[in-house]
């Protein structure tokens, strides 16, 4: 049962989070909004990694978190993106479109956030290592 509640708390944190996000991104808050964003958009891969790797501890989360969102990232210095973006608000939505080095430094500080978290609630979910 507690497995079932911790992933219901994390399935409950990525709706908040997406909504959110989508939220700053439709309305639009420039810069501010674009670093938001980003550690929105961290947050959100880290939960979706809880949901999966539940059993994984906060360093170790931390750092897949942001090597996650770090790859997609580089991944814009391809055209595929791009192209994807084209037909797809959805692709847009997750890969982006082109690479923008300071969007690396809100990937981290989003995968702190939501390890800072995740080592909170850890305690209170006993989940078996």
């Amino acid at each position: 049962m507690d497995m079932l509640r911790f992933r219901l708390v994390v399935v409950a944190g990525a709706v908040a989070t997406l909504a959110v996000g989508l939220g700053i991104t439709l309305v639009g808050f420039g810069k501010a909004g674009e670093y938001a964003g980003g550690v929105l958009y961290a947050c959100l891969v880290g939960l979706l990694i809880l949901l999966v790797l539940p059993r994984l501890r906060p360093v170790p989360f931390v750092l897949a978190t942001a090597g996650l969102c770090w790859a997609v990232e580089f991944f814009q210095l391809t055209p595929w993106p791009a192209e994807w973006a084209e037909r797809s608000f959805l692709s847009r939505l997750v890969f982006g479109t082109t690479f923008n080095a300071p969007d690396l430094l809100p990937y981290v500080l989003g995968a702190i956030l939501v390890g800072g978290i995740h080592a909170v609630i850890r305690p209170g979910f006993p989940v078996p290592a």
